[in-house]
């Protein structure tokens, strides 16, 4: 009998600790008001990442991370991001011609499209992202990141690739 009110007691302290610790919720979107289509390819040693590409079309949003976990935070987590851990640069090509690099170091710069990290069209600069607080709570925090593409960004691209 002791047993089974000792092992309740030990339960119940538990969830009370998780209750306290509360959830995060955070989402990444990305939107394209451009008038041409844009693909973001993640690249490790130059060598394209194929399964996590992300197409935007002309005038379309997508929400291309999200993440759940323990903790009540203000978490940012750079593009979408789950391969922005593994890739060290990001391929941005708008209208499948004019690219961008975005770079994770600003010493990796090599090329005449290459962009540094302190650029602000770079995705792993995370105040390139307009924040939005979705909803807090005691129990928890809910956060959505936005990135737009624009026809300045397209117009930047393709003046790049001359």
């Amino acid at each position: 009998m002791k047993f089974k009110i000792i092992f309740i007691a030990i339960i119940s302290i538990n969830v009370q600790s998780c209750i306290v610790d509360g959830n995060t919720i955070t989402e990444t979107v990305l939107i394209n008001t451009s008038k041409v289509s844009v693909e973001i390819i993640p690249l490790k040693n130059d060598m394209v990442y194929e399964p996590m590409k992300v197409i935007l079309n002309p005038l379309q949003s997508k929400t291309v991370y999200i993440d759940q976990g323990k903790g009540k935070s203000k978490l940012f987590f750079t593009y979408p991001l789950e391969h922005s851990i593994t890739s060290d640069s990001l391929l941005i090509v708008f209208n499948g011609i004019d690219t961008l690099v975005c770079k994770k170091h600003t010493e990796d710069i090599l090329t005449y499209n290459d962009i540094s990290f302190d650029d602000k069209r770079n995705l792993y600069n995370k105040s390139n992202y307009f924040y939005h607080l979705i909803k807090e709570s005691k129990h928890g925090i809910s956060n959505r990141y936005y990135v737009t593409f624009t026809n300045d960004d397209y117009e930047f691209a393709k003046s790049l690739n001359k």
